[in-house]
């Protein structure tokens, strides 16, 4: 038996909703959006699932306009996600205009001594951005390359809430491709930005089929907003979605699949996920065994393979999945907090993203865009030129295969004790790494009496010795409790700054200790602390 069943529909169906979806347009909570929704509502139902349509409450954050102008003349300009000037308020329009000489932005920049633009090479960058609102610069001019990338520029996760406000930053900024950076001369720049931040009522889109035997489910999701037409970003993982769907409707299975599609990704930091997670989180927590996202598939030239985000629990399900040919093998990534990874602090192990990724091209380098989506992702011309047909049913014939498994065997398609060993042998070189650190000064070896270190090595020992005898639910309780562990900093981590690595606290704190020239009391104290934590996280995990 072929699978699927029916390539040919399969292929149809993942063609032709890429391409209406992209016949939409740029979709960022507007009428294209709608319409998009309406689309993939029509597809899911023709599919034979039961499909529910809700909202969600969203803060997002746009940029309609964006003025640049030199010397008279007005030369094109796109503006960023989450910037100047974001209020939290109902929302509404707000323009502010800046005037300043262009200067080339360095990695020593200083404070200017004249009202300036910086003018940096490279894709829209939160941390050059809060530095150079320290330092005093009017505004930020970010140079991408041959084509204008826009991207979101807040490391806020989801909508925000009270003390989070002065995360966000309130510097003039834009995107501008080669050519008008060379026409950028002495200036004077003027830059004009108009944002509109609201908060609004999402839809949010779930395709259900039941299980036969079982109440648990996996889910298949994917963000429906979009730079331009998105047909990279991510029309091709909603294609994909659909797809899928319509293939595993034929038949049941014994795990039941939730595919889910909301707004917010692009303009909002993964508002629409972490909105819905909020409000399913006491299900989702009981029920949902495994999240497959599918965001950026098929990209032209996407001949990495392979290159996909996994966890060690589901590195054995995503290998299946992408049944490389013999002699390949993939190169899995840890997840970070990117991606529509709200689900972390449930405890719900993932896989995917991406399924491949471009080649490496110097040629892009300088925007930042060394390889991986290719140079039409986050842009105007993310268009189906820049899909590869074959690529693309390559990467949605993964996620099928990714999906079948998981809704055949449930939990048992995940490996429990391969996240145990990835944990315990990185927390384990932390707390060596620290103790050698700390034993280096007078002042550490303090630190270095704490009961606590060798009560947590015995708890990874007694771990590891228990670990065989767990029953079936009891393995996936652990599971569970690991994967919350070990990918969140507290127990509300889907608030974790985006971007940042998806590691303990304990972790990040020796990082930062091994990073200091000098001894630090308050270093110190932190990094006990944050072992002693985890240590009772750690304890909690077996029945």
């Amino acid at each position: 038996m072929t699978f699927p069943a029916d390539s040919a529909r399969f292929t149809e169906i993942l063609e032709a909703t890429l391409h209406d979806l992209v016949l939409t347009g740029e979709r960022l909570s507007n009428d294209n959006e709608t319409k998009a929704f309406d689309l993939l509502e029509e597809r899911f139902r023709a599919a034979g699932a039961e499909v529910e349509r809700e909202t969600v409450p969203l803060f997002v954050s746009t940029v309609p306009h964006a003025h640049l102008e030199v010397n008279g003349e007005t030369l094109r300009a796109q503006g960023n996600a989450m910037t100047a000037p974001v209020t939290t308020g109902t929302g509404g329009g707000h323009r502010l205009r800046v005037t300043g000489r262009p200067v080339l932005w360095t990695d020593d920049a200083k404070a200017p001594e004249e009202p300036s633009i910086a003018v940096v090479t490279g894709l829209a960058n939160l941390g050059i951005l809060r530095r150079a609102e320290r330092l005093g610069f009017m505004g930020v001019l970010f140079v991408t390359g041959e084509r204008i990338h826009r991207m979101i520029v807040s490391d806020v996760w989801g909508s925000p809430v009270p003390g989070v406000e002065d995360r966000y930053i309130s510097i003039p900024n834009a995107s501008i491709d080669n050519e008008t950076a060379k026409r950028l001369g002495d200036g004077p720049v003027t830059l004009e930005i108009e944002t509109e931040s609201r908060w609004l009522a999402s839809p949010v889109l779930t395709a259900t089929l039941p299980g036969a035997e079982s109440d648990k489910y996996a889910l298949l999701t994917g963000h429906i907003d979009s730079w331009g037409a998105g047909a990279i970003d991510n029309a091709s993982g909603l294609a994909a979605s659909t797809a899928i769907l319509d293939e595993l409707a034929k038949t049941p299975h014994p795990y039941g699949l939730k595919v889910v599609v909301w707004s917010g990704h692009s303009h909002g930091r993964y508002a629409g996920s972490t909105a819905w997670c909020d409000r399913y989180a006491s299900e989702l927590a009981r029920r949902a065994f495994l999240h497959v996202n599918l965001d950026c598939l098929g990209m032209a030239g996407a001949t990495l393979c392979g290159f996909a985000p996994a966890m060690p629990s589901t590195e054995g399900l995503a290998r299946r999945a992408l049944a490389l040919p013999e002699g390949e093998s993939p190169r899995f990534t840890r997840f970070n907090r990117s991606c529509d990874q709200s689900f972390l602090a449930l405890g719900i192990p993932s896989v995917f993203s991406n399924v491949s990724l471009v080649p490496p091209d110097p040629k892009l380098a300088v925007a930042g865009l060394a390889g991986g989506y290719g140079d039409r992702w986050h842009s105007d011309d993310d268009t189906e030129e820049g899909i590869d047909r074959t690529f693309l049913l390559r990467d949605a014939l993964a996620g099928l295969r990714a999906v079948s498994e998981a809704l055949d065997k449930g939990p048992e398609a995940l490996s429990p004790a391969a996240e145990w060993r990835d944990f315990s042998s990185r927390t384990l070189k932390a707390v060596h790494d620290a103790m050698k650190k700390l034993s280096a000064t007078r002042e550490g070896m303090l630190y270095c009496r704490a009961d606590v270190w060798g009560t947590y090595i015995d708890l990874l020992i007694e771990t590891e010795m228990r670990l065989q005898s767990l029953t079936d639910d009891e393995a996936q309780a652990f599971l569970r409790g690991l994967v919350a562990v070990s990918y969140t900093s507290d127990d509300a981590g889907r608030y974790d700054p985006a971007g940042i690595d998806a590691v303990t606290p304990f972790e990040r704190e020796v990082k930062a200790l091994l990073g200091e020239e000098t001894f630090s009391h308050a270093r110190a104290t932190a990094l006990l602390r944050s072992l002693n934590s985890l240590e009772r996280k750690v304890a909690r995990l077996l029945p």
